[in-house]
């Protein structure tokens, strides 16, 4: 048997495009979370029905100066679970919208968290 071998174009081409959309039914699971400032994070998150095609779908941040979403959030084909990436820009608490659902979400300066040692 021999393989056969496609460019990675034809391949890309092949995947249905996923469409961004204002998502319903979407939940975070918790009503609060942290973050660590200058550094990313995923969250999770479900959706009440799973589809036949991959969804984008809208988030956004009440500040983007303390929370930035870097990744939109993905919800791949015939799942309910999702995910989407945010960065903690600067310590202070923001609002993560996605759908009906929000999440609060205080971002901390990690050096402060950490123990001090002697």
């Amino acid at each position: 048997m021999s393989a056969i071998f496609l460019p990675l174009s034809l391949l890309c081409l092949a995947a249905p495009a996923p469409v961004q959309e204002r998502a319903a039914g979407v939940d975070f699971g918790v009503q609060r979370t942290v973050v660590w400032a200058d550094r990313s994070a995923v969250l999770p998150f479900t959706v009440d029905a799973a589809t036949d095609a991959p969804r984008v779908l809208e988030a956004t941040s009440t500040d983007a100066s303390v929370l930035e979403v870097i990744a939109a959030p993905v919800v791949a084909a015939g799942a309910s679970q999702g995910s989407l990436r945010v960065r903690g820009v600067a310590p202070g608490v923001a609002t993560l919208r996605l759908g009906e659902d929000e999440l609060s979400v205080e971002v901390s300066d990690y050096c402060a968290s950490q123990p001090q040692t002697a």
